[in-house]
Formats: C-alpha cells, sequence, structure tokens
C-alpha cells in the first residue's frame, strides 16, 4: 500500500511545483515509510510523487513512479491487484515481458497494450492510480469498483490538476482555496462522514468508486466515467430463484476461499483480524485452512460486557488453532488517540469504531505488515440490524396512529440509558445489546408520518440544518434514485444504499485511514467485486432466512466451525462512547462544546448540542452519536481552522 500524489498543469518550467510536489510527499510517510520517488516531465508540466509501503517485489524493479518499458506512460499507483498470474499470461502471449513481477508494472504496460478503461475491466483488487500519456498529454485519474482505496482532486484556476491520497498534501498547496463547504457540515452531521464526491472543502472532490477521471491539455476540463457500476448490474441482474440452495453455498465458499488465498499472498508477513462475529471468523478460518503454518489472529475486547466480543474471538482462535493477539481498550487508551484523530483523517469523521480499528493496526502491524478484515459482510449479505426491522416489522409502520403512540409513551417510559440497563440483566439471546438506543430509533420512525425508514436510522441528527449557523444539506444524486423502479424489496434497497454510501465513505474510510496511520495494509476478501455481483444474483430468502441476517454466510462458515461459535446476537465493532463521555473524556468533551470552541469556529448553533451534553452527563438521555460527531468536528476544526 502507497500514497501518491501529483501536479498535471497547463503552465511549464515551474520549478517551484517539483519542490511542493516533494514537500506534498513528504506528508505521506505514513502511508508509505518504505521508500519515495518523484518523476517530472522535461517541462514540470506533469508530475507525479510515490511513497512506498513494500509489500510485493521489494526489490528497485517496483519502485515508484514507474515509467513504461516505451517510455510513453508514467504511473502513480496505490493498492494491490490480486489476479496478477492472469494480467501477466496477457502480456507474455503479446510478447510484452516485464521488468519485475510487481503489479504497478502490469498495470501500466497493461494500460499501454490494452487502454486504460479495458484494463481497470480486468482488475481483481483495491487500487488508487495516476497515470500519464506523454504521447497524449492526457492524464487518468482511476478508483477500485468499491472505493477502497482513497483519491481526492482539485481543479486550480483551470490551469493546474492536483490529486493526492489525502487531503494534507493538497491543503499545503498555496493555490488551493481552503473554504469550507458548510453545505456539507450539515451532511456531516447527519451521517458522521463526508459523503462523496464531496470533501469538507469546496471545490476539493473524492473520485467516486468505479470511477475513472479523464484531462487533457487540449480541453482541461475533468471529464468522469464509470468503469463500473452497481446500479447498472443490480438493474440487469438475472435471480434464478429455483436455483438449488446448496449449489450457491458451494459457490460462494469457492468465491471466498479463492479471494482470500489470493490476499494471502505477499512477500512481507500476512495476518487476520478477528473481531469474534461472521464476517471476521469466516475470513481467519478461510485464511488458516489455506495456510500451512498458524496465521497469526487479532482482536480488541473491552471490559464493558455490552461491547466486548474479544471473548468469543479467544474461543474461536483456539479452535483453529490460530496464534492470537489480543488488546483490552480502555478510556485512558482512547483519550491518547482521539487528539490525533484528525491528523489521520483529515477532514471530520466520527464512527467511534475508528478508535479499535487504529488500535487493532497498531498492534498488528508489530507482527505483520498485511491484515486481511471481514468488512463487507454486513452490506453484501444483508447483516445490519436494520435489514431485520425491514424485514419483519414493516406490520408496525402500518399501525393506525393511535396505536404507534402507544407503543411510543410505553417506550418513552424510560430513557433510552434504562432501557441498556434493562437489556445488561437479560440473555442476549433473549435482549439484544443496547436495547435503548434501538428502541428510541423506533421511535424515531413512528413519530414520522411518512418515514423514509433507512435515512431515519442511519442519522444522527434528523433535522440538522436546525444546528447550523449557515449551510443547506445536499442529498446528492443517489439519494434521489428511483431505485423502486427496479428494486422492488424494500430490504433490498436499504443494502444498495448501504453499498453506495456508507461502505465506501464510512467502514472502507475507517478502516484505510486507520491502518495506513501505522503503515499497516488491510485487504478486505469479501469486497471482491466478483463476491459483491454473486450477492445481488441471490435471492433474498437466502440471505434472511429463518429470522436470521446472513443466512448463506452462516452456511458457509458451519463448514469451518461449530454454530455455537457464531450463533448469538449481533454487537458490532462498537466502542462505549456513553460512558466514557461521562468519566475519562468528560473534560475534554467539556472544552470542545464550551461557549468559547462554538463562538471560534462559528459552524454549529450551540444551545440545543449543549442541552444533549447535560442531558447525556446526568443520564437522562444517551446521546453519543450526536454528540460525538459535533466533538470530532471541533476536533478537527481545532487542528485545521
Amino acid at each position: 500500500m502507497c500514497g501518491i500524489s501529483g501536479i498535471f498543469s497547463l503552465s511549464k518550467n515551474n520549478v517551484d511545483n517539483v519542490k511542493l510536489m516533494q514537500n506534498m510527499n513528504s506528508l505521506l510517510i505514513h502511508r508509505g515509510p518504505d521508500d519515495y520517488g518523484v518523476w517530472n516531465e522535461i517541462d514540470n508540466s506533469c508530475i507525479l510523487a510515490h511513497r512506498r509501503l513494500s509489500i510485493v517485489d521489494l526489490s528497485p524493479t517496483g519502485k515508484q513512479p514507474m515509467v513504461s518499458k516505451s517510455t510513453r506512460y508514467v504511473i502513480s499507483y496505490n493498492g494491490e491487484v490480486y489476479n496478477t498470474k492472469e494480467l501477466n499470461q496477457i502480456l507474455v502471449e503479446n510478447n510484452i515481458f516485464p521488468r519485475g513481477h510487481s503489479d504497478t508494472e502490469l498495470i501500466l504496460e497493461l494500460c499501454e497494450f490494452l487502454g486504460t478503461k479495458n484494463t481497470l475491466k480486468k482488475l481483481i483488487g483495491m487500487f488508487a492510480f495516476a497515470l500519464y500519456d506523454r504521447k497524449e498529454k492526457l492524464f487518468y485519474l482511476c478508483r477500485d469498483r468499491l472505493g477502497i482505496k482513497p483519491i481526492y482532486w482539485t481543479l486550480i484556476n483551470n490551469n493546474e490538476f492536483v490529486f493526492s491520497s489525502e487531503l494534507k498534501p493538497l491543503v499545503l498547496h498555496p493555490r488551493i482555496l481552503k473554504k469550507i463547504n458548510r453545505n456539507i457540515v450539515s451532511n456531516y452531521l447527519r451521517h458522521g462522514y463526508i459523503p462523496a464526491p464531496h470533501s469538507i472543502y469546496e471545490n476539493i472532490f473524492k473520485l467516486e468508486p468505479g470511477k475513472m477521471l479523464e484531462i487533457s491539455k487540449k480541453n482541461f476540463e475533468p471529464r468522469i466515467e464509470s468503469f463500473w457500476n452497481l446500479q447498472n448490474i443490480v438493474k440487469e441482474r438475472i435471480v434464478d430463484k429455483k436455483r438449488d440452495e446448496q449449489s450457491y453455498i458451494a459457490e460462494l465458499d469457492y468465491l471466498l476461499n479463492d479471494s482470500v488465498s489470493k490476499r494471502m499472498i505477499a512477500d512481507v508477513p500476512v495476518g487476520s483480524f478477528l473481531s469474534g462475529g461472521i464476517d471476521s471468523t469466516t475470513i481467519s478460518a478461510i485464511m488458516q485452512k489455506n495456510s500451512l503454518n498458524k496465521i497469526k489472529t487479532f482482536s480488541i475486547g473491552f471490559k464493558e460486557s455490552d461491547y466486548n466480543e474479544a471473548v468469543y474471538a479467544k474461543e474461536i482462535a483456539h479452535y483453529l488453532g490460530t496464534e492470537h493477539n489480543e488488546l483490552y481498550l480502555t478510556a485512558h487508551e482512547a483519550q491518547e488517540f482521539i487528539p490525533l484523530i484528525p491528523r489521520y483523517f483529515d477532514e471530520p469523521f466520527a464512527d467511534s469504531s475508528q478508535i479499535p480499528t487504529y488500535l487493532i493496526s497498531k498492534m498488528a502491524v508489530k507482527k505483520v505488515k498485511v491484515a486481511l478484515s471481514g468488512d463487507g459482510g454486513d452490506e453484501m449479505f444483508m447483516g445490519y440490524n436494520r435489514y431485520m426491522i425491514a424485514e419483519n416489522m414493516d406490520w408496525i409502520f402500518r399501525l393506525p396512529n393511535f396505536f404507534k403512540r402507544i407503543i411510543i409513551g410505553i417506550i418513552t417510559l424510560g430513557s433510552s440509558n434504562h432501557w441498556n440497563i434493562l437489556s445488561r440483566i437479560f440473555p442476549k439471546k433473549i435482549i439484544p445489546p443496547q436495547l435503548g438506543d434501538k428502541l428510541y430509533k423506533l421511535v424515531k420512525i413512528l413519530k414520522d408520518e411518512e418515514p423514509d425508514f433507512y435515512r431515519i436510522l442511519i442519522s444522527s441528527f434528523d433535522y440538522p440544518d436546525s444546528y447550523m449557523i449557515s449551510g443547506t444539506e445536499e442529498k446528492g444524486m443517489i439519494w434521489e434514485n428511483n431505485f423502486e423502479s427496479y428494486i422492488t424489496e424494500y430490504v433490498e434497497r436499504l443494502k444498495l444504499l448501504d453499498t453506495l454510501t456508507y461502505l465506501p465513505d464510512d467502514i472502507l474510510t475507517k478502516v484505510d485511514r486507520s491502518s495506513m496511520a501505522v503503515s499497516l495494509e488491510v485487504r478486505v476478501p469479501i469486497l471482491d467485486h466478483r463476491i459483491v455481483e454473486f450477492s445481488w444474483m441471490l435471492p433474498k430468502k437466502i440471505q434472511i432466512k429463518k429470522n436470521q441476517s446472513k443466512w448463506i454466510l452462516r452456511q458457509v462458515l458451519k463448514k469451518y466451525i461449530p454454530k455455537q461459535f457464531f450463533e448469538r446476537p449481533k454487537m458490532g465493532f462498537g466502542v462505549p462512547i456513553d460512558s466514557w463521555l461521562r468519566n475519562d473524556l468528560k473534560n475534554w468533551g467539556s472544552h470542545l462544546l464550551s461557549d468559547e470552541v462554538f463562538k471560534k469556529h462559528e459552524l454549529l448553533k450551540k444551545n440545543d448540542i449543549q442541552l444533549m451534553w447535560r442531558q447525556h452527563q446526568s443520564n437522562e438521555k444517551n446521546w453519543q452519536y450526536p454528540i460525538w460527531n459535533v466533538l470530532m468536528l471541533h476536533s478537527w476544526a481545532e487542528e485545521y481552522l
């Protein structure tokens, strides 16, 4: 894994740009501590920079930026492509013989031989890369299908195109206007992340997943097109509802084994994140099956039982025979990392599981340089609780208002915190953890006359504009899509929305920034695009079945481990932020929500938010999610504004 950045400009002979790019490149050292390089065209009109984390082909033949054999093309590439054997065969059959065995060189030579878009369609893996055609003066920026690897870009004064893996280098650029996009701050309040293609700054953008950007000196205007479009795949799919269930299970088992095996290939040590949940257990089990030695597994635990899956992870590791490593996270350890979050994420980001993700990465990198994770399983196989709610509780939404008011009245007899305490008394199989948070989300839905079910469930703030000093939330094209025209099942609409928004902008952002902060490469086998496409050919009835989510994935996992190890209520990779904010993090939070900080940055209105803080401190209500969003926003503002 690596960090990339560069400049493509209409101006020539700007020596300052070379020095600027060297400085910008130095800010990505955590993404690539092993090597670095800067390439510039003779007239300095194109400059590419690279920081290298050496994983495959550790020799100098893997050094970047890399120039093709013909010298026509130059690439700066971040990622890993796993079907290198097949790609190399294409070149060899056409008498093109690579100098080394890096995937960088394969992509570079294939782009020259097949064209950029045709090459992108053949790649299996995660990537973001810049490619320059010196002959045609064409510049390409490309991002993988699911958005596993990040890339930002901006156009300055219509004569200078600048890009980078992260925002930090772009913020350093003296000619980039760093003006806060206040409309997107409103979006952030709702979601806890900045939705693509936007960034926190006006006129700086994220390239969206599955996209290729092209810009030419003849017409210096970025043109963006898709080389892979999940919505089109969903529209054109054919679901064989009569197909035998066992054949689906066997095919998924094969795809997972192939995907995991491909992602175990490296010239450095490889391990696995093992939370104890279905997804990470499946990946770890298949890894161990395909390894001659004990694989290294890593898990994070909490003393708070509602959040702790480490005990299950340890039992699973023992059964699989892995070399297991665990760390029990305390609020004190979290405190040490929390002030660093803005530096690693560059823009406001409020998924609190960023804390254990960073700390498990920090633990793992001491023993491995690559780790496989189970991310993507919830989106691909309907694992989130909201899918089960949508599937099983549709009758509640159709109740007369009188009965809805009765249900709301019963729930609100106790605060969310009181219900959470009650849930700790009973076994998790009877009452799920964080019952109060779930019940109060239900109250939100029942109060809405025409509920946008998905939007309500994923929102930290239901009406974020009302908390803004200025700025209006932008819905964006994805939210305005007419999914009903080609997806009849409501739960499948949730799955598609999650895959297009929450997955790349929250989950994968969290994993990338947290792991790359410590120079660890994380690979995500479930998000092999072949598995993603397969998941959309599955009938809903074998994804949610017998009141179980991820039914088909559970059947695969049963081949490797007895079901008693994983048949329990879903916990997620949560953090006890609610109690931490009342104790160890109270002083830190009080400062960031003080009159002084609100006035200093003038982003949000203070009164209602400060009331939330007081209610949270008194245990009257659990406002952990909206409060954490504001804290992460102000923490970012303290660092950058």
